[in-house]
């Protein structure tokens, strides 16, 4: 591993010019040994670079095949890159059931962004099975963590009675608290003030 760690440090100077010649070329010769040889942090170096064209042209299949690679290593970014592409079919076919397993270890890790993620796939039952009960809980879990998309979602869930009972006063707490955290879409609807009036 230290070989590794140094043919990424390597890589790393010739991409950057750190001390040397500046050499794009020879840097991702470096990354791809070492991705190739185990390295992780290597394989989502190697693979983001083939993703945003660094270097090299884009190529968004060979990205999607290094990101798993990482990702079955449990390297978060990865992860988070890989179940993008399979969901959107980016480098890779379209897999939404593929890419739930990967969106379940960054649930696990209690990723927020992920969270809100799978709370809607749970709320819409795109993918896996509807389970608005479910969905409440990660949504809540999620605006514990300052989502606001969480909290504006909450907000119409209660509001609507949509897998809860209809709770008029946590529908306007978490709709105040989505607009203390930035959220555009409650401020509108704030604004039409049909759910305090009830109109």
């Amino acid at each position: 591993e230290g070989n590794d760690k140094a043919m990424l440090r390597y890589g790393t100077m010739l991409l950057n010019g750190e001390g040397i010649q500046k050499d794009v070329t020879k840097a991702i010769e470096y990354y791809k040994s070492a991705a190739d040889q185990g390295h992780v942090q290597s394989m989502f170096t190697y693979a983001t670079m083939h993703f945003y064209g660094i270097g090299m042209n884009v190529n968004k299949k060979v990205a999607a095949n290094y990101f798993k690679k990482a990702a079955d290593e449990e390297h978060f970014q990865s992860t988070k890159m890989y179940c993008e592409m399979l969901l959107n079919g980016i480098g890779v076919m379209i897999n939404k059931k593929e890419a739930v397993k990967y969106l379940m270890k960054l649930v696990n890790v209690d990723d927020v962004d992920s969270l809100v993620k799978y709370a809607s796939l749970l709320q819409n039952g795109d993918i896996i099975k509807c389970d608005k009960t479910k969905a409440v809980k990660y949504y809540e879990k999620a605006a514990e963590k300052g989502s606001h998309q969480a909290m504006f979602n909450l907000a119409l869930i209660y509001s609507n009675g949509n897998g809860v009972l209809f709770d008029r006063k946590k529908a306007i707490d978490y709709l105040f608290k989505a607009i203390d955290h930035g959220n555009p879409e409650a401020r509108e609807i704030l604004n039409k003030a049909n759910l305090i009036t009830g109109s």
